[in-house]
């Protein structure tokens, strides 16, 4: 699977393309080993276009408890 995203995309259309496989290579995110579904729980908690954005959520914190938890139903139902 080859899951990607698109990241502060802004009103121009200019924004940073983020896929699944680069992020063993990402030293700030540890992220090797996780899957494209714990991918997409990531992106979805730290905010999206279809979805308002959980307050008080970024990427950072997103990473941290999904990184401890391993899903989101387990962090909601904190």
């Amino acid at each position: 699977c080859c899951c990607r995203v698109l990241y502060k995309l802004d009103k121009t259309g200019t924004g940073e393309e983020v896929s699944l496989t680069d992020l063993p290579n990402c030293p700030s995110l540890p992220m090797s080993g996780w899957t494209a579904d714990q991918f997409l729980q990531l992106c979805v908690m730290a905010g999206c276009d279809f979805l308002a954005q959980m307050p008080g959520i970024g990427i950072k914190k997103a990473h941290g408890v999904l990184r401890k938890y391993r899903t989101f139903t387990k962090v909601w139902a904190l």
